[in-house]
């Protein structure tokens, strides 16, 4: 992944490339207390437990419904919706989710994965890297939920608090070159129906069209 990524960015620093798109494999990080970012009677929006890291904070999105979805027709519009979701940083910048372009800013905020069922869907964000010292606001607008936009705060000191407890298992390394070879094409047992369709593969393969294209050809009249 490092390696696409940094073909993708033009970057040659597997660090900084690793930092952009997603946390370290090498650490456990700290876990702040989950929070409801808004509610109603039918629906509500938690920011489930915010995991920080030395270089970022994963930060995952809940939306739920209190009733299933069992033949509701909106069904499948609540399995993509994902609604806005943005942070705010102490010094006022703001930074919205993307899902696969490249970092342009000093921050970048990605969705990483998710997933649904009829009662709750799922989003992860990687944040990335560590916020400046002071709060980090979460904004969420879950608009097919009918939700109206809201934010809760992660307190500075608690984000403090959490980096210093954030551990490394061992020092990062970039990953080794990784040249793929494709494994061989199975051969199937002889006699069987499958060998026969192999054989069949090879008589009528069509013929090198470059091999085609070098023969000479004549003009003589014949």
């Amino acid at each position: 992944m490092d390696s696409e990524m940094s073909a993708i960015t033009g970057d040659d620093s597997a660090d900084e490339v690793r930092q952009w798109w997603h946390p370290p494999d090498n650490e456990v990080p700290a876990v702040l207390d989950p929070q409801v970012v808004v509610a109603t009677a039918d629906a509500a929006v938690t920011l489930a437990p915010v995991r920080v890291f030395s270089t970022g904070v994963e930060l995952t999105v809940e939306c739920r419904r209190r009733v299933p979805l069992h033949g509701d027709p909106t069904a499948r519009a609540f399995i993509r919706q994902q609604g806005f979701v943005g942070v705010e940083l102490a010094d006022g910048r703001r930074v919205v989710a993307e899902r696969l372009r490249p970092p342009t800013e000093d921050y970048s905020l990605r969705q990483r994965s998710g997933g649904s069922d009829d009662l709750c869907a799922t989003f992860v964000y990687w944040f990335s890297p560590a916020p400046p010292p002071g709060d980090l606001v979460v904004v969420v607008h879950a608009v097919d939920l009918d939700l109206p936009e809201a934010r809760v705060t992660l307190r500075a000191a608690d984000l403090a608090v959490a980096r210093d407890r954030v551990v490394e298992l061992w020092p990062w390394a970039p990953p080794p070159a990784f040249d793929y070879e494709p494994d061989p094409e199975p051969v199937p047992p002889a006699g069987g129906w499958f060998a026969e369709r192999s054989s069949l593969r090879r008589e009528f393969e069509p013929c090198n069209p470059r091999s085609q294209a070098e023969a000479p050809i004549s003009l003589r009249a014949q």
